[in-house]
């Protein structure tokens, strides 16, 4: 049986950043994957992937299952999910952190707290989900370790007008990309205000991108592609001895 944390080990001034969930310029050219739009680029700072529902769906939760980076040098690496205003300024995350050799679930709002929530080890799988109630209008988060069984639950009442979802893993800095295991996602999926839980590829969005990580101190994270269907699981393969 596992144990349900109901209070934070701590919280402090969010001094993490926001993941990057909509760049002002994409690298590369679109294409058309059904009514979506499929973009490629490059960001110094995370690999992953988001979706833009602007236009075309409120974004009113995301969800996925990871592992725990195992990267063992002082670099901070975090690997979360994350809904967001279209302009940033509102966002919540959800994931893991890693600060010098240890590693802890933590939930942050932008511009505001980071709550450091429980301990996880490297390896470790994650469950993460952030979705709007409908019944309080306040969002409801919940992450476990699936390997030791501890989880997280709590209702936020915040900013309901996000348009953004990603999934991604930051390094902070600009590097360099330590040396780390093969980070996967799978059941990555957000959810629309008329359709439900949608796979990144979705329609229900105006258009997701892809983004590989070229750390300016060195090293990169290439994302795998998404199959199509079902659209819901990647890898981000860490190439610490590359550069772009």
């Amino acid at each position: 049986m596992g144990k349900r944390v109901t209070q934070p080990l701590s919280i402090s001034p969010s001094d993490q950043p926001a993941l990057r969930l909509k760049p002002s310029k994409m690298a590369a050219a679109p294409r058309l994957q059904a009514s979506a739009r499929e973009y490629y680029g490059n960001s110094p700072t995370s690999a992953g992937y988001t979706i833009d529902a602007e236009g075309v769906s409120w974004v009113q939760g995301v969800g996925g299952f990871f592992n725990v980076p195992t990267a063992d040098n002082a670099i901070q690496v975090a690997t979360e999910i994350a809904v967001a205003t279209s302009n940033g300024s509102g966002q919540i995350s959800l994931g893991v952190t890693k600060n010098a050799d240890r590693h802890y679930a933590v939930l942050i709002f932008a511009g505001g707290a980071t709550w450091t929530l429980f301990s996880v080890s490297a390896n470790d799988q994650m469950d993460a989900e952030i979705y709007l109630d409908g019944n309080t209008n306040k969002w409801l988060i919940f992450i476990e370790d699936l390997t030791t069984r501890q989880s997280y639950g709590n209702e936020f009442a915040y900013t309901t007008f996000t348009t953004l979802a990603g999934w991604e893993t930051a390094i902070s800095r600009g590097g360099p990309v330590p040396p780390m295991n093969l980070i996967t996602f799978t059941n990555a999926r957000w959810v629309s205000n008329w359709d439900g839980w949608q796979p990144i590829t979705s329609s229900a969005a105006a258009a997701y991108a892809q983004w590989t990580l070229t750390a300016p101190n060195g090293g990169i994270i290439s994302p795998t592609e998404i199959p199509d269907p079902p659209g819901t699981s990647f890898t981000l393969i860490p190439c610490p001895s590359c550069s772009s």
